[in-house]
């Protein structure tokens, strides 16, 4: 796979492409002029000139991520947008925007950029579905606030805290049979997602598959209160219970990697087997296809279960420096999740989780047998080196 690098001859695009050499990976850096220095591939691109958009995925169909460098225009989302939109298309599935300190999410100029791509995501798990569904010749609809979504999907306005967005997806297509539910980051998940549920029934819905997670079993807290109503209204169901995502050391933890050498939890000596969204994705898509219906929840976990201070040397020995397990205390712990941008209750909510990970819930979890029980195939390591351009030290925000 290859890394399109915009802006490919500023302050900022060389010095991450020789790192990103360094690491193996394939880079092809954008710019004006189209020339790169050796070893790099360089390709003609104008911010100002759409006509250039297509030269990049022309030159190298294999980019699958692209460093985002906004041109110096009054309206930036204006002239960056379609070639995201082109991006996408093309098979792109993440991007990385240079902003500012001052640019918050939908402010002016960059900020604007960063609530767009933010909008595009249909979370961690659902656009991977989409893409499995889709390359199976199912029709898929996609759910998010902006209605927005990547080509070649159809998207709908939904929002879990405005009833009135619940129809959209009916007056769209009346054809839904199957629901992908992911709940809202709410404390009485139940009382939102209740009446989108009942009415999905009544327009034909005859299964849902619902995310929830190893800790919130039937009947708890949460999305297990969700898992007990869809079991008791006698329909076709399925729940997933995955433990912790390895993909929150790409966003959780991201920045404290990069910026500060350190992984911060509350878990202390608890061990966890981190799983893949893509393991997630896989069982969702049987749950969702399979002709007969899996009418019972699955334990998700991946295939080994580590300390913090185990993962840390992990990422130690694939980044080339001393990355640390730092053990917070449970109020550090609320402010690390608070800063991240958390409500005060979900960031509460996170520390209990921690908590009961530290006393080894998740770890009995994976050694427990159990109806359902599924483990990934996606190794912790793997997962590391295969993303080890994301925790470079020249990744540092400025």
């Amino acid at each position: 796979m290859t890394i399109l690098l915009t802006g490919g001859t500023g302050k900022t695009a060389l010095p991450i492409a020789q790192r990103l050499h360094n690491a193996g990976h394939s880079v092809l850096l954008a710019s004006r002029s189209g020339t790169a220095p050796a070893p790099f591939g360089g390709v003609v691109f104008n911010w100002m000139d759409p006509s250039t958009f297509t030269k990049p995925f022309d030159m190298d169909d294999a980019i699958d991520r692209v460093y985002l460098v906004c041109p110096l225009a009054h309206d930036m989302l204006e002239v960056v947008k379609p070639f995201i939109e082109l991006a996408i298309s093309k098979g792109v599935k993440r991007f990385v925007l240079l902003s500012s300190t001052l640019q918050d999410r939908g402010a002016p100029a960059m900020g604007k950029v960063h609530e767009y791509i933010e909008d595009r995501g249909t979370g961690k798990t659902g656009l991977r579905i989409a893409h499995h569904l889709e390359r199976a010749g199912y029709s898929v609809l996609l759910a998010c606030r902006s209605g927005r979504v990547p080509e070649p999907f159809r998207g709908v306005s939904f929002n879990w805290f405005d009833s009135t967005t619940f129809k959209n997806p009916f007056d769209i297509d009346s054809r839904i049979d199957r629901v992908y539910l992911v709940c809202p980051d709410v404390q009485d998940v139940l009382s939102v997602m209740k009446p989108f549920i009942e009415l999905a029934i009544a327009k034909g819905v005859k299964r849902f598959v619902l995310l929830s997670s190893t800790v919130w079993g039937k009947g708890g807290y949460r999305s297990g209160k969700v898992h007990e109503y869809l079991e008791d209204c006698e329909i076709e169901w399925a729940v997933l219970r995955p433990t912790w995502f390895m993909d929150n050391f790409s966003t959780l933890y991201l920045r404290e990697i990069v910026s500060n050498n350190c992984i911060p939890t509350t878990m202390r000596d608890g061990r966890v087997p981190y799983i893949a969204a893509d393991d997630i994705s896989e069982l969702a898509v049987r749950a969702l296809t399979d002709e007969k219906s899996h009418n019972m929840d699955h334990i998700i976990v991946g295939p080994e279960a580590y300390s913090h201070e185990e993962i840390a040397a992990i990422f130690t020995e694939n980044l080339g420096r001393k990355i640390e397990h730092l053990r917070l205390s449970e109020q550090e712990g609320v402010e690390f999740y608070k800063s991240l941008g958390l409500p005060e209750y979900t960031a509460q909510d996170m520390v209990e989780l921690e908590k009961l990970t530290a006393e080894g819930t998740e770890h009995q979890e994976f050694m427990q047998p159990s109806d359902g029980k599924v483990i990934g195939k996606v190794h912790l390591a793997d997962y590391v080196k295969a993303h080890r351009s994301l925790w470079l030290a020249s990744n540092t925000p400025t």
